[in-house]
């Protein structure tokens, strides 16, 4: 395993594909992320670059023993505090590669040709800037039940910048495989002080560059855990944290993007709304319903009408809900 691995004090030889790991708290789950990265079968040379974002456990010491047993070198980013996206992108800027993939510590890949399929397809396809697959996820402990991430029985599927950012299409990020030129060197500091959604601000900026392509075949695992897993308690601060992102990203791209932007703006508001109804803050969830409706442009009336459609669920006397169960039954 790991013959094909590039070493670290190996100047003369430049990796084709550089793999960056990253992991925070991973100790349980980053073994079977490596088994699946040494696993892989390609005919070019890579490298393996590994950033463990100072883990409160034994993430570490797993990934040191693993790489010993192994035989493997490996590029090592080990802070001394917690830096959230900017170990990240410390290691994906040392990466050598012509092509970089990442993958969390928390998933893992299942097919040993992934890597070299999707390099492939790059290598035919340049006006392709990156390439993603399919892969189910499961509660982790729980592994049978596993759910298709994407369904769709289309091979392969294109798309620009534009769509994507019409469409919000889902990128499963653990599969992703990109060009380095595709990367830009500055961040804006909301992108890395925050750690939300910094793979879809990735996204496109790869997208300048060229386009994306769904590649529709089964390379990974997500792994739904208790720290993975949004609950009542930090939903409404991943909605808000959404509004923010959201307004960066209108500010951050020219004027010409402000409509559909917006669209994201109302649907946020509009989910936001919902959350606060939930809470019992009537009168600021009503706020933001208006917000929604407000600065939505004609694309936005369905996801509206739904909110309406919970508004009044949600609103509605439970007298009222009963009643409308027992007519609906009668007529069964």
């Amino acid at each position: 395993m790991g013959k094909d691995l590039i070493l670290n004090d190996d100047k003369n030889m430049e990796p084709l594909l550089s793999i960056c790991l990253l992991c925070y708290n991973h100790e349980k789950f980053i073994k079977k992320a490596l088994e699946g990265i040494v696993n892989q079968k390609i005919n070019f040379k890579w490298e393996l670059l590994i950033a463990d974002d100072f883990s409160t456990d034994e993430s570490r010491k797993v990934i040191l023993d693993f790489l010993e047993r192994n035989e493997l070198s490996a590029s090592l980013f080990f802070p001394t505090s917690n830096t959230r996206v900017k170990i990240w992108k410390e290691m994906m800027d040392s990466a050598k590669g012509k092509y970089k993939a990442h993958i969390d510590g928390d998933d893992y890949w299942v097919d040993p040709l992934k890597c070299q399929k999707q390099v492939d397809y790059l290598e035919n396809n340049p006006d392709v800037s990156f390439c993603f697959t399919n892969g189910y996820s499961f509660v982790d402990g729980n592994e049978i039940e596993s759910k298709r991430l994407i369904n769709s029985d289309v091979p392969i599927i294109k798309t620009d910048f534009l769509n994507f950012l019409t469409n919000g299409d889902l990128v499963t990020h653990s599969s992703k495989i990109w060009r380095s030129d595709a990367d830009i060197n500055d961040w804006p500091e909301w992108v890395l002080g925050d750690p939300f959604k910094p793979d879809y601000f990735l996204n496109l900026i790869h997208l300048k560059s060229g386009m994306m392509a769904f590649l529709n075949f089964d390379s990974f695992r997500y792994r739904i855990h208790s720290a993975s897993m949004l609950n009542e308690n930090t939903l409404i601060r991943f909605t808000e944290r959404g509004i923010t992102f959201t307004k960066n990203l209108k500010s951050y791209y020219s004027p010409e993007f402000e409509g559909i932007f917006n669209d994201c703006l109302s649907w946020h508001y509009a989910d936001y709304s919902i959350d606060l109804m939930r809470k019992k803050s009537y009168i600021l969830s009503l706020k933001y319903t208006f917000k929604s409706f407000y600065i939505g442009t004609s694309k936005s009336p369905k996801k509206l009408i739904k909110l309406m459609v919970q508004l009044i669920k949600l609103t509605m006397p439970k007298k009222i809900k009963s009643g409308f169960k027992n007519i609906i039954k009668k007529k069964q």
